[in-house]
């Protein structure tokens, strides 16, 4: 073959600049290519390592500046350290760092943090690292000593089968028993380790101080504080340095210092996103020029929205922080490829966007979003007064099919399928522009990747906006003024109407830089004063107003002819720095043109407008158009002095006549080809439920790939809330069913079509039906997720923020600070939710809200924002502390939030399904015969009465998530009704169910068949239980205690009374303890230890003798013998009520006699073994203990009172699997330390089983598990 004959690689293709000019305006004006513009870029972060991100075409640094405006890589430093006399300072780690001798530090101070590395981490690097950590350091050493110890438990076991155990001595068979359970945990725990593979990561030193210039900081990435290694930096903008953490992990970083020292910002990047979408606008490769970005001139400033804790969402309080940064830097361009579905068109992020652009200049570019082909589906931001935005579409070009997609063949340009569609709810038409969507480009290094190939508005948005680069650059460099109103103009009018184009899709079409910039440079002559003027355009209609287009959609808009309000506002840029004049001299007169609606749109054909607004109307007489069709039209305001320029301002007009279904069917056959639906509007039919659809592909070899959209738009409710979108294939021949809940009267889009990219033509038939499923004469919503009800903030707190979150001219931000208690008897899944602000981002009156949930040793477990249903979180048992975040600039806003509320939403264990009768007989007779079961017929038009019986109570209690279920908590669920051959689409549910609890449950038992209440039985008190709860009290004075005991000993009988010896026993054990925690506070305070061995040794002769006292008041042969007696006794004949309970008293007295005396022994031969003195007396009494406890109570692992005894025989027995075991169960049950000191045991035991790895293990995660703080918001 003759490899000249092959073609070219399409590098240009990868990514696209031809299709929009951009590339042949570059070669005409090769210094307009983006110098002198700087972009945000809102998203995860930028790489500044990575490729085409390190200058600009001439020479200038790429990225100049970098933030973190999440919070998520914020440090807490105002910890503040001297160097000791060797040159060391202590972290917070606990690790030693050595300063560098070179490091100038006037002060001598310190401020000193941690940072746990994974919070800085993607999901890619952090997997990566995991991997690679248990891979070369952990799975290594941990195998081998799983496999021998699987190995000798084998051993054990086979020299045991051959042993007769019941000729051996008690004592014996114990030892046996005890070599094989440390032989057993051993083998578990190993097994435990092996298979969890938890790794938290490494926390790292962050050091912070200023060099008597400028703060300067730096990360111990070598985790022995070895400093000199580590990368010194200072803030990002002034120095332009970054560092990188290791090697293995590739991952950049950069430092911002704030508060005096006091916070530490650590800069990475969350996700690939970021970097590729910078590297679309403004990558620059000097020795490779075709991969360059669209404007490789300019410079970028990253500001990371996206919030680690979140996974990568973005958070309201990073896009204010971020508006912030934006004004403080003289940015030009912001691009946003990030964006959330909105129910409404007001919001404190657009209150500020809105002044961002009209007061200082900076031009907003966003993606429209990624939720179509049906119409209506642009994003939030897009869905209100969008006429601050520059809201992008996206297309693919047959170019970029064959180098980016490698197609087999390629087809006529076309929107993507999934781009997002206008109108916008309100009317405006949610597209602005569009451009190419796809691009090969460069990712982060920590990818491990050069480039990757990503599509979405995403990537349409920044092509667009490096687009606008070019055109501002070339307009700086010409002195020719301009605003974000003038620029949009200019590439509205412009713009490539391509020959498939679609106004929902494309906006005014694909952006055009050569015409765009002969339109700005024509038409900036000072008397076309448009140019600080723009026309904010409202529409008023009989059911709303202060839309910003007129959209009619539903079948009763558009029944007969209507008349609407259309208010033009003009509007002047940077209004308070500018003359009066420029408001005294306006005066504009319009021709107004109808486009694409001449026979059903009429408007008046002249418009005066000065600086006031102005009101037409317009008539829409949809009587001419086809059912089920969208219907576009546009009237264009042309200034009469200077037509050519185009429209000065526009009104978009959308009526939809849907199809008045008959007999509740409808069908319609199409052939389809890629990119090419099929919207057919139907208008559902009343008291209509569920929507049924059934697609069948007709060809009889060829398989297709398909998309279908329905959807449905309700005042002020996302249209997210009314869809049903299906990616799917068909097979030959064959058919896929759907269905869906529908709200009846309103019109149901049905958007149906091939995805862009599978070729081919296929013939296919859609059949659509509706169902009047629905439940008559119902009160509320039947409504089973459980909820714990509602949970009232412990503390709240108003405080003023940082200087991060200063608006321009002053305008302070707020924080409110709610902090919960969570308490959890056992695990659940379980979700946040804040009911007053939940589902509302960009359309909040507030800022933002965020939530991090916390256990009680204060490691960060969890987080959540405005969408609960995003946070489900498996939680063990224990309690949690919950702190809420909600930002605002006005404290008296925040003050009526202070007593607000949060809801737990747990997920049931297991369903809980209500049965249902068909009478109401047999739902209170429970009648088997009545039931309904899975599946009931019903007839049309007939109403078949049905009964729901509410669950027994068993049956809640063991669905239920939570071990207490308190009144006001509920049950939340959903009742479907679909055909027996279909699968439910979506989890919404036809009909909600709710079950109220409006009593406690969990205090009711049930026994023999009847409830009785747990408290239902007291044991009456007598006048010695009396004392002892006196003695007992944490209230009693000691004085007074004293007095009672002596008053109790007086008495021959009660002095030898069991309780009495346990109460006292009790006491001298309390005592102990407070005598030990003084010493222990004099040892920290004076650095030496404190030997007060004699006055020890007397408490622990005391309490071995109460002890001893206590268990010869009972014999304990006969409470054995008693103990056997009643378990043989199943029917309850040989004991009365009354000597059972004295049997089970003895029992207790006996069980916490032979624990404290066991302990005690323990801890003395622990002394003895810590001076090497003989143990083995003491070794045979505590063992005999455990063998008078094993004879009791053969599950003694069960019992919370003999686990601590257990704990201590292990350890002195140096059986520290079993130790290790004990411990770890203590601590799953009930903590009886606190969990550092059982981290310590733990790792007391594998360092005697010679277990280092795991040593380190623990290590490694420790300031992980036990922060010294709360994670900062």
């Amino acid at each position: 073959m003759n490899t000249n004959e092959l073609d070219s690689f399409p590098f240009h293709a990868l990514l696209p600049k031809r299709e929009t000019t951009a590339a042949s305006f570059m070669s005409k004006y090769p210094n307009y290519d983006g110098r002198g513009i700087k972009i945000a870029i809102l998203d995860s972060g930028v790489d500044p390592g990575a490729a085409g991100m390190q200058v600009t075409t001439d020479g200038k640094p790429k990225v100049i500046d970098m933030i973190d405006a999440s919070g998520s890589g914020d440090v807490d430093t105002s910890t503040v350290v001297e160097v000791d006399s060797d040159g060391y300072i202590t972290g917070l780690t606990g690790r030693k760092l050595k300063i560098p001798s070179e490091w100038k530090n006037p002060s001598g101070k310190f401020h000193i943090g941690v940072k746990n590395v994974y919070e800085l981490f993607s999901k890619f690097t952090q997997s990566h690292l995991s991997k690679e950590y248990m891979e070369k350091e952990f799975i290594p050493s941990h195998k081998p000593l799983l496999a021998n110890a699987v190995k000798a438990l084998n051993t054990f076991n086979e020299s045991e089968a051959n042993k007769k155990n019941d000729d051996l001595e008690i004592a014996e068979r114990v030892d046996q028993i005890l070599k094989k359970e440390e032989l057993q945990a051993q083998v578990e725990l190993l097994k435990k380790y092996d298979s969890s593979n938890n790794d938290l990561g490494p926390t790292y030193d962050c050091i912070v101080f200023h060099d008597g210039k400028m703060w300067q900081a730096c990360i111990d990435t070598s985790e022995r504080g070895d400093l000199s290694s580590a990368t010194l930096l200072t803030n990002y903008r002034d120095c332009f340095r970054f560092g990188t953490l290791s090697d293995r992990d590739q991952f950049n970083y950069a430092l911002n210092i704030y508060q005096e020292g006091n916070l530490l910002e650590i800069v990475g990047q969350i996700s690939k996103h970021g970097t590729h979408v910078a590297s679309i606008a403004a990558a620059n490769f000097p020795d490779d020029p075709e991969r360059n970005g669209v404007a490789p001139g300019a410079q970028i400033v990253s500001i990371t929205v996206g919030d680690k804790r979140l996974v990568t969402m973005e958070t309201g309080s990073a896009i204010i922080r971020a508006f912030i940064k934006v004004i403080e830097s003289g940015c030009d361009l912001i691009n946003m490829s990030y964006g959330e579905m909105g129910h409404w068109v007001e919001g404190r992020i657009y209150d500020l966007l809105t002044e961002m652009v009209n007061q200082y200049g900076v031009i907003y570019v966003s993606s429209a979003g990624n939720e179509g082909p049906a119409l209506s589906t642009v994003g939030g931001l897009h869905s209100m007064h969008s006429d601050s935005i520059i809201s992008v579409g996206a297309y693919v070009t047959p170019e970029m099919m064959i180098a980016e997609y490698s197609m087999r063949d390629k087809i006529p340009g076309t929107a993507y399928t999934w781009t997002s569609r206008g109108p916008a709810f309100h009317g405006s038409l949610g597209v602005s522009i569009c451009g190419p969507g796809g691009a090969i480009t460069s990712v982060p290094t920590w990818a491990l990747q050069k480039s990757v190939l990503m599509n979405g508005t995403s990537m349409s948005s920044p092509n667009v906006c490096g687009c606008i680069g070019l055109l501002l650059s070339a307009m700086k460099q010409k002195n020719i003024s301009y605003t974000p109103f003038s620029i949009r103009t200019a590439i509205e009018n412009t713009a490539l109407k391509t020959s498939d184009y679609d106004p929902y899709a494309h906006g005014h079409g694909l952006i055009q830089v050569e015409k765009a910039y002969e339109h700005l440079v024509t038409f900036h002559k000072p008397e076309l004063i448009e140019r600080d003027i723009h026309f904010h355009v409202t529409t008023s209609l009989p059911s709303s107003s202060n839309t910003l287009g007129i959209y009619l959609r539903d079948a009763a808009q558009v029944l007969k002819p209507s008349i609407h309000s259309i208010t033009v506002t003009p509007q002047l840029f940077n209004e308070k720095n500018q003359p009066q004049s420029k408001k005294l001299d306006f005066e504009m007169n319009f021709h107004l043109v109808v486009q694409g609606g001449t026979s059903w749109v009429q408007c008046p054909q002249f418009l005066n407008l000065n600086f006031d607004k102005r009101i037409f109307t317009v008539k829409i007489d949809p009587s001419s158009l086809k059912a089920g069709t969208v219907n576009n039209a546009m009237i264009f305001a042309y200034d009469v002095k200077c037509a050519e320029k185009g429209p000065v301002f526009h009104v978009p007009i959308t009526v939809i006549k849907p199809i008045e279904v008959q007999d509740n069917r409808f069908s319609f056959k199409e052939t389809t080809a890629p990119a090419r639906f099929k919207r057919t509007f139907l208008n559902v039919p009343d008291n209509a439920s569920l929507c049924r659809i059934k697609v069948r592909n007709t060809h009889q070899t060829e398989s297709g790939a398909f998309i279908l959209h329905c959807s449905q738009l309700r005042p002020q409710i996302s249209f997210r809330e009314n869809e049903l979108q299906k990616y799917f294939s068909i097979q030959p021949n064959s058919n896929v069913k759907f269905s869906f809940p529908v709200n009846a009267l309103h019109t149901l889009e049905v958007c149906f079509g091939k995805w862009w990219s599978s070729l081919g033509e296929l013939d296919t038939e859609v059949e659509i039906s509706f169902d009047y499923v629905q439940l008559v004469n119902r009160s509320n919503p039947i409504t089973m997720i459980a909820s714990e009800g509602i949970t009232r903030p412990t503390e709240s707190k108003i405080q003023p923020l940082g200087t991060r979150d200063i608006w321009p001219e002053g305008k302070i931000i707020y924080e409110l600070v709610l902090s919960y208690t969570l308490k959890l008897a056992k695990s659940s899944e379980c979700s946040i939710n804040f009911p007053m602000l939940s589902n509302c981002l960009y359309e909040s009156f507030f800022e933002s809200q965020l939530w991090m949930l916390f256990d009680s040793n204060k490691q960060h477990i969890a987080s959540g924002d405005a969408y609960p249903s995003k946070y489900y979180k498996k939680l063990e048992k224990g309690e949690y502390k919950i702190m809420l975040q909600i930002r605002h600039e006005s404290t008296s806003a925040l003050d009526k939030l202070n007593e607000s509320p949060i809801q737990i939403l747990h997920k049931v264990k297991e369903p809980l399904s209500p049965t249902i009768y068909t009478t109401n007989y047999a739902a209170i007779s429970c009648q088997e015969g009545r039931k309904v079961g899975n599946s009931i017929s019903l007839q049309p038009n007939i109403v078949t009465p049905l009964f729901v019986s509410v669950p027994a109570t068993s049956s809640v209690l063991k669905a239920a998530p939570v071990k207490t279920i308190n009144p006001g908590s509920y049950f939340k669920g959903c009742f479907n009704f679909v055909n027996k051959d279909e699968t439910r689409t979506d989890d919404k549910g036809l009909f909600g169910v709710q079950l109220f609890v409006d009593h406690d449950l969990s205090a009711v038992v049930k026994t023999n068949g009847i409830n009785k209440s747990e408290s239902s039985e007291k044991e009456e008190k007598d006048f010695l239980d009396m004392k002892i709860t006196m003695l007992n009290s944490s209230k009693i004075s000691k004085e007074n205690r004293e007095k009672l005991l002596t008053e109790i000993e007086k008495d021959e009988l009660l002095a030898i009374d069991p309780r009495f010896l346990s109460a006292k026993l009790n006491i001298l054990l309390g005592d102990l303890e407070v005598d030990k925690e003084k010493d222990f506070k004099q040892t920290v305070e004076s650095g030496e230890e404190v030997k007060n061995t004699v006055f020890v040794s007397e408490k622990f002769q005391k309490i071995l003798d109460l002890s001893d006292e206590i268990l010869k008041s009972v014999d304990f042969n006969s409470l054995m013998n008693g103990l056997a007696s009643v378990k043989l006794d199943s029917k309850k004949v040989l004991y009365s009520s009354k000597e059972m309970k004295s049997l089970e008293k003895q029992k207790s007295f006996t069980i916490d006699a032979l624990v404290v005396k066991g302990c005690t022994l323990c801890t003395i031969a622990h002394k003895m073994k810590q001076k090497s003195e003989d143990i083995s007396q003491l070794l045979t009494q505590i063992n005999d203990i455990y063998i008078k406890l094993y004879s009791i109570n053969k599950e003694m692992e069960k019992d919370s009172k003999i686990i601590r005894f257990l704990e201590r025989h292990a350890l002195i027995n140096e059986h520290y699997g079993r130790f290790a075991k004990l411990i770890t169960k203590s601590n799953e049950d009930d903590t009886i330390d606190p969990v550092p000191n059982v981290d310590a045991k733990l790792k007391q035991a594998f360092d005697g089983l010679k277990w280092p790895h795991l040593v380190k293990h623990l290590d490694r995660s420790y300031h992980v598990r036990f922060p010294k703080s709360y994670r900062m918001f």
